[in-house]
């Protein structure tokens, strides 16, 4: 709003051979005084309100969007993944994990055996 109401001010005022700007104060407004704007630092200012402009359009598609979305999934499920290999290998080399995997492989052989001594 404020680059299209800059750039038609500019622009009137150019049309018109001379770059004006607002009066100085109430007194100028109500005697019509209005002090003349140098076309450099008018065009100084209208590049300013464009850079300003063209900066805040920089926001990212709907494409993009999904494009960081779809990326950060990938990230945590890759961290996610790594934080569960982990976690097992460590289970693997816990030492209540180990006693009770070799109670349980005991116990098995010597149910296994208990009925194959049965069944002959």
């Amino acid at each position: 709003m404020l680059i299209r109401q800059l750039s038609t001010a500019i622009k009137g005022q150019a049309i018109c051979g001379t770059l004006q700007s607002q009066p100085n104060s109430l007194e100028d407004c109500r005697k019509g005084k209005i002090t003349k704007m140098k076309l450099y630092l008018a065009a100084a200012v209208l590049m300013l309100v464009l850079a300003v402009h063209t900066e805040a359009q920089d926001e990212p598609t709907l494409e993009q969007q999904f494009a960081k979305f779809q990326t950060k999934v990938m990230e945590l499920t890759e961290d996610l993944t790594q934080k569960t290999k982990t976690t097992f290998e460590e289970l693997e080399k816990n030492e209540l994990v180990i006693k009770t995997r070799n109670w349980l492989t005991e116990q098995f052989e010597a149910m296994k055996d208990k009925i194959a001594a049965s069944i002959i």
